[in-house]
């Protein structure tokens, strides 16, 4: 559970006193649905996959993520808002993601394949990553941004622009 303590880390970072930390662990609909993960993929590498369904099932419920016990998440994982949160199954992503809200990663016209992300992504509300794509290290997408070709390192796509190591490209559809 290692995992669980570094997201709760990450979440609380910025928090001043341990009264506010706690407060946020206790309230934080976001926390909760990453603690519901790292439970139900904790009993679905035990073998114990009937029980990791069931609280994937509370998770949704709960929270309004849908986060496959099969997604293999790394650290510190903070999810801001989790409503319409989709993580499917067989999608891989590295440590230090930020996701903030109506983010779906996962497969594209029903191929089966999934995504995988590098780390320090951060995925603007409404972001999307599907099918077969490798996404780099320290990616930002922008508010409804859609990915479907991989990405290389340090990429941050808003608005129709790509910017890669401060070359700017539009990739706005032409007119």
């Amino acid at each position: 559970m290692g995992h669980l303590r570094d997201d709760a880390r990450a979440l609380t970072a910025q928090e001043p006193t341990w009264l506010r930390k706690i407060a946020v662990l206790c309230l934080n609909p976001g926390f909760h649905a990453v603690l519901l993960y790292r439970v139900s993929r904790w009993l679905h590498l035990h073998h114990l996959s009937p029980l990791g369904f069931i609280v994937s099932y509370v998770c949704s419920a709960m929270t309004g993520a849908q986060i496959s016990r099969r997604a293999a998440i790394g650290r510190r994982l903070v999810i801001c808002h989790p409503f319409g949160i989709v993580i499917g199954a067989g999608s891989v992503i590295g440590d230090h993601c930020t996701l903030v809200g109506l983010n779906y990663i996962g497969q594209r016209n029903f191929t089966g394949v999934r995504p995988v992300i590098g780390s320090h992504l951060h995925a603007g509300v409404g972001a999307k990553l599907l099918g077969d794509i490798r996404v780099g290290d320290r990616v930002h997408l922008g508010a409804d941004v859609v990915v479907t070709e991989s990405l290389p390192d340090d990429v941050t796509i808003a608005g129709g622009v790509l910017r890669h190591r401060g070359i700017a490209a539009d990739r706005s559809p032409a007119a």
